[in-house]
């Protein structure tokens, strides 16, 4: 609901005023009043005008809002009266008073659509807040031909929890792996460190994500495949053939190796995942 209506000015008794019938649906910002008159802008304006018998009296907007034109006609004759809305003394107070609950209704409304708005933008901003962190994972999954999907949830206890298979949270299943990353040939290359770690247990429809450092929980005696992006955004695997073998809970010397085919990289994903 907007609000188009004018307010009230009071009219000027040194001035001349109309009173024209003005029709409701043409000119809205005026239907919400009753006595509207209009007072005479132009200092000119020759009050022998009054006594001539005209045979239309017409009004238009005028070139600012809030201003309007008469148009007073007669044979071959068409004068044209600047003029803007007032009330008399009298309808002044009664005016106002419509015109203030008019516009305190389109502020509600006003008011309403932008707290609206407002919760939209603050969707967009928490989703965008975590879009980085994911980003590059996603690019990743898509060029492996995969889609990726997010859940959020709230958990009540300490422990790993997945949305779609519960893991139960035993010390046994949770290894340290050093934050280096070798080549092809094994040489270890301190400059491609890799951040998040990224498990897929064989069969399940989840894909585990751990932060740099934390410790990474698995089921040893399932097929698992885990893998990282380094810090130059190359996809690195673990190659990890006994997990059980791995020390509990310990800092494990097992290296993501980068490889050297990184589309073989997003294939091997791809397959291990279908």
């Amino acid at each position: 609901m907007a609000d188009n209506s004018i307010r009230p000015v009071m009219a000027d008794p040194k001035k001349f005023s109309f009173k024209i019938k003005s029709d409701k649906n043409e000119f809205p910002e005026l239907a919400a009043y009753d006595n509207v008159m209009f007072e005479v802008s132009d200092n000119s304006f020759n009050p022998k005008y009054y006594h001539v018998n005209w045979k239309s009296i017409t009004l238009h907007d005028g070139d600012v809002q809030g201003n309007y034109i008469v148009k007073l006609t007669k044979a071959d004759t068409t004068i044209a009266v600047p003029v803007h809305p007032v009330f008399s003394k009298e309808n002044f107070d009664e005016a106002m008073k419509q015109f203030e609950a008019k516009h305190a209704a389109a502020s509600k409304v006003t008011e309403a659509k932008e707290a609206e708005e407002q919760k939209k933008v603050d969707k967009v901003n928490k989703e965008l807040a975590v879009y980085d962190s994911r980003k590059i994972v996603q690019t990743a999954f898509g060029m492996a031909g995969l889609t990726v999907g997010f859940r959020n949830f709230s958990v009540s206890r300490l422990g790993t929890c997945n949305v779609d298979f519960p893991m139960v949270p035993i010390l046994s299943y949770a290894y340290r792996i050093m934050s280096t990353t070798a080549s092809k040939n094994g040489m270890i290359n301190d400059a491609n460190t890799y951040r998040d770690i990224y498990l897929v247990e064989k069969g399940k429809n989840a894909v585990l994500r751990f932060q740099k450092g934390e410790p990474v929980r698995c089921n040893p005696s399932k097929e698992n495949l885990m893998w990282t992006l380094t810090n130059t955004n190359l996809v690195a695997f673990f190659r990890i053939n006994d997990y059980s073998k791995l020390v509990n809970g310990g800092e494990n010397s097992v290296v993501p190796v980068v490889e050297p085919d990184q589309q073989k990289a997003f294939d091997e994903i791809r397959k291990f995942s279908l």
